[in-house]
């Protein structure tokens, strides 16, 4: 009988082990989700990239009613925006469509190289482990899903990359953020990189695609803090000059976790407003 027992499990086991290699999970890890969002190519007409803020605050799905365009979320918490990120970025776009778009969520400290982020993590390991991660990661994440049963996560993953916050807002979190932003460095701009940026505009020009930036929302308080840190007014100057459109955004009631990453409502309010602001500049 014990043999039985052993064998039903063992079989059980790797059915379900199968199961989670070659289907798709009951729910995603954090992990399975950013390493399958590295490995995108020929995915959207408009390619969003950013750190953290870009990942939670823009649903391409709101994006897409507005525009009737694919739209994607390639944005990775902790990154800059380098030069590896922005080749990357450009194999997002759909090889075909009518429009081909990259809109740039920018804050200071953008032009400043990570010392690591999950995008640097993932462009660092050989295909081999890329691959190896992947895989183990769609396995946990299916037996996680099994034994989460009617949990509701404060974090959702949806497929074409929007890192969705459904938690409360917090006001430590809004402390430690204005703690961390008063942290030398990590606001400094990299004068090189954002001259790498300008000339990444430039390129796209003359392929015909656009580059949007804009600031992503932030508390009031936070925002006062970050236009003490950087003059944006003459890389806008510099931007626009490249080939560049300019994106005037506003706070207006957007609620925050932490004074910086909207909730998936407001993320989803604000993503139909900014692509309100893009139609025009694009005639989509």
């Amino acid at each position: 009988m014990n043999k039985k027992i052993f064998a039903t499990f063992l079989i059980t086991a790797l059915l379900m082990g199968v199961t989670a290699f070659f289907n798709k999970p009951v729910t995603l890890s954090d992990d399975y989700y950013w390493i399958k969002k590295y490995g995108w190519e020929n995915k959207g007409e408009i390619v969003f990239i950013g750190d953290s803020r870009v990942e939670d605050g823009i649903s391409p799905e709101d994006i897409s009613d507005v525009t009737g365009l694919r739209v994607v979320n390639f944005a990775f918490s902790g990154q800059g925006i380098t030069p590896e990120y922005l080749a990357k970025a450009e194999k997002c776009l759909a090889a075909e469509g009518k429009h081909k778009a990259v809109a740039v969520g920018l804050r200071p400290g953008s032009f400043n190289r990570p010392d690591d982020s999950i995008f640097v993590r993932c462009d660092n390991m050989s295909p081999a482990r890329r691959y190896f991660w992947e895989k183990t990661e769609r396995y946990s994440a299916y037996f996680e899903g099994l034994s989460l049963g009617e949990w509701k996560p404060d974090r959702v993953f949806y497929d074409n990359g929007f890192y969705a916050l459904r938690s409360e807002p917090n006001e430590d979190g809004l402390a430690a953020t204005l703690r961390n932003f008063a942290t030398p460095g990590l606001s400094n701009i990299d004068k090189s990189l954002a001259d790498a940026f300008l000339d990444f505009v430039r390129r796209c020009k003359e392929k015909n695609i656009r580059v949007f930036a804009f600031e992503m929302p932030v508390a009031d308080v936070l925002k006062t803090a970050e236009e003490k840190k950087w003059d944006k007014e003459p890389f806008i100057k510099d931007f626009t000059a490249a080939g560049g459109i300019w994106l005037d955004t506003e706070n207006d009631d957007y609620i925050f976790m932490d004074g910086q990453h909207m909730l998936e409502d407001s993320a989803r309010r604000f993503s139909r407003s900014l692509a309100e602001r893009m139609k025009p500049e694009t005639n989509l």
